[in-house]
Parts: structure tokens; C-alpha cells; sequence
């Protein structure tokens, strides 16, 4: 007769069978822990390493839009991290007092055309005031957003117009540069434009890139081109330039029936925009353009290094980026 307990550590009956103590017989049938060993605990061990491998291979296989990710997620926090860390300064005081939600849309608009910059932006953000509020986070929130979709934008759109080389490093320079960072951290229509603009270029070179026998792509790259020119405009005057530089590239570098096409496009863009810009020649206030005669070259030339380059350690971060991407390319090279 057994002195042990069925199911207990010390119980040694002899296995069904045969002699010899099976593994179960030491845990007992009954017990948990070896009914997880009867349905093949063993098992786990490959199945974790199988599962892992299929990771590893899915990394590998997406490994480039992982990294377009990692990249979007690193801008995106640059460009909303302590967003409300410094007060307003006197622009985005302006922006403000121009989009004050307890004003009538008759003020507003009042405010809107006396100002140099076309009137979309401040559309956006009187909109933003009356539902966020008008807080240092409320007022740059916009702008943030603004910058993200950017950053979307450009690891989105370029698809197959551009290398993956490229796209990494046109998507990695927007993401860390320091102009693009704070225009998106500030109340003011930069950000908008940054969006904007960026579209704008993607979908130039993407119109330019397009094969013959691609006549949708084309027709559907060339109505974005249109479209976000046309908001471009509206938004700032830099982006009508902007705008017009787009069209005349694609001009220049297309040949048979779409230069045609691309001739008529860009002309319709221009005449919906004379009127405004007709219209708002004779109501803006031009005393606030005369800043920018009193500004020097030397000082222009080095406010746009600044926002090109930043500060040293910006600059340093993008040589070495630079030079990681030139080494990666050579090596891909060979």
C-alpha cells in the first residue's frame, strides 16, 4: 500500500504498462501542470522561434516602410513636444487678435485684408479658436498637425517616382530640419504652406516622371498639382510663386499633347487668382510691408541659414545624417 497521496510529489505507484515512472506519474494525471505537458507544452519553444522568424522576414520584407515610420514618428515628436513651452511671440499675437472668435465675420474679414498674407490660413485658425480655444497649445496645434501630415505626405506620395534612397532622405531632412520644425511649432501660416508646398513639388516631379502609356496617373497627378497650387495661393504669395515654378518645370519637360494640357491647367490656376489678388492690392494696408525693406541682405541670408542649418548641433546632425546616407548609397552601389 502506497503512503503517498495521489497526485503528490512522493507518490511511486508503477506506470500503466510497464515499469519505470513516467514524468506524468511524478505530477500526477491529475494535476495541471502535466496535463499542459500531456497536450505538448514542449511545443512552445518552436512555435515562439517559428513565430519569431516569421517576424524577422516580415521586418526584413517591410523593413523600408518601417523606416519611413520610424522617421514620421521621430518628426512628429520634434514637432509637438512641449508645443506650449514658450509664450507668444508678436506674429502669432497678431495671428491671434486677426482671428478672435468674439469677432463678427465682418471684422474678421476686415482684419483678414488689411493684413499682406492671403486669407486661408487665418480661415483655419479662427475655426481652430472657436472650437480648441486660444491657448499656446490651442493656437500652435494647427500648425502641428500641419507639419505631421507633411511628414505623411512625403512617405506617402512619392511612390515609385522617387528611389528609396531618395525617399528616405528627402523624408529624414524634413523631418530634422530646423526651418521645417519651427514653423511647425509657431501660429502662423508657414506650416500650411510647408504642406503645401511639399504636395506641390511631389506632385511636379511625379507629373514629370510619368510614362506615356500613364495617362491616368498623369491626369490624376496633374488635377493634385492644380489643386493644391490653388490652395498654395491662397494661402501665402510665396506659394503662388511657388506654384507658377511647378507649372513652368512641367512645361519645360513635357512634350507633345499634355504640354498642352499642362499650359491650360496652369493658366486656369493664375486667373483664379488675379482677382484676389486685385482685390486685395487695394485694400491692404501697405505700411506692414515696410519691414521688409529695412531688412538687410546680410540679415536675410542669415535668417535662412538659420532655418536651413539651425543651430550647431542641427548642423551637425545633419552632416552626419548626410554623410551615413552617402556611405549607404556608395555601398549599395557596388
Amino acid at each position: 500500500m502506497s503512503v503517498g497521496v495521489r497526485g503528490s510529489p512522493f507518490h511511486r505507484g508503477p506506470a500503466a504498462g510497464g515499469g519505470g515512472t513516467k514524468l506524468t506519474d511524478f505530477l500526477g494525471y491529475d494535476d495541471a501542470l502535466g496535463s499542459l505537458f500531456e497536450q505538448g507544452i514542449w511545443r512552445v519553444i518552436p512555435t515562439f522561434l517559428y513565430w519569431c522568424g516569421r517576424m524577422w522576414v516580415s521586418a526584413t520584407k517591410n523593413g523600408f516602410a518601417l523606416g519611413l515610420g520610424g522617421i514620421v514618428l521621430l518628426g512628429a515628436g520634434l514637432r509637438v513636444y512641449a508645443l506650449g513651452y514658450q509664450s507668444f511671440w508678436t506674429d502669432e499675437i497678431f495671428s491671434l487678435i486677426t482671428t478672435d472668435p468674439t469677432l463678427t465675420f465682418r471684422e474678421f474679414w476686415d482684419r483678414v485684408v488689411a493684413d499682406t498674407h492671403p486669407p486661408i490660413y487665418y480661415l483655419l485658425l479662427r475655426l481652430s479658436s472657436i472650437i480648441l480655444g486660444e491657448s499656446e497649445i490651442a493656437a500652435r496645434a494647427p500648425s502641428a498637425f500641419f507639419g505631421v501630415v507633411t511628414l505623411c505626405a512625403a512617405a506617402i506620395l512619392p511612390g515609385s517616382s522617387l528611389e528609396r534612397s531618395s525617399r528616405v532622405a528627402f523624408l529624414l531632412f524634413l523631418a530634422i530640419s530646423p526651418g521645417a520644425v519651427w514653423y511647425a511649432r509657431e501660429a502662423r501660416s508657414y506650416g500650411l504652406l510647408l504642406l503645401l508646398s511639399t504636395v506641390i513639388t511631389l506632385a511636379c516631379v511625379g507629373f514629370v516622371r510619368c510614362r506615356p502609356e500613364e495617362k491616368r496617373k498623369a491626369q490624376a497627378t496633374l488635377v493634385t498639382l492644380a489643386a493644391f497650387s490653388a490652395l498654395a495661393s491662397f494661402t501665402h504669395y510665396f506659394g503662388f510663386l511657388l506654384a507658377a515654378a511647378a507649372f513652368l518645370t512641367c512645361c519645360l519637360l513635357t512634350h507633345g499633347p499634355r504640354k498642352a494640357i499642362v499650359i491650360l491647367t496652369g493658366s486656369g490656376v493664375i486667373m483664379s487668382f488675379v482677382p484676389w489678388v486685385i482685390y486685395h492690392s487695394r485694400i491692404m494696408d501697405v505700411d506692414r510691408t515696410t519691414w521688409i525693406g529695412k531688412l538687410s541682405v546680410a540679415s536675410s541670408l542669415n535668417w535662412f541659414e538659420y532655418l536651413s542649418f539651425g543651430g550647431p548641433v542641427s548642423l551637425v546632425l545633419l552632416g552626419g545624417t548626410a554623410a551615413v546616407l552617402l556611405v549607404t548609397m556608395g555601398w549599395r552601389s557596388r
